[in-house]
């Protein structure tokens, strides 16, 4: 999977916890961030498997050796 550098850590955390939350639909939080709702669920899919601190730490990871967009 390709890293998208637009988003950092806490922003993707932002948007993973408002849909976990139950408040918000996939599609709402998708148009909040302009992403794509495929791209949310990726990131809700690897935040479940992973835990949120290793989500985390491998998201800082990636931001330190991927340049930004």
């Amino acid at each position: 999977m390709l890293y998208n550098p637009n988003f950092t850590w806490k922003q993707r955390l932002e948007a993973v916890e408002m849909c976990l939350s139950g408040d918000y639909s996939y599609i709402t939080v998708a148009k909040k961030f302009n992403t794509r709702d495929s791209t949310l669920r990726n990131w809700i899919s690897s935040y479940k498997n992973n835990g949120v601190d290793r989500w985390i730490t491998r998201i800082t990871y990636m931001e330190k050796i991927s340049p930004r967009a």
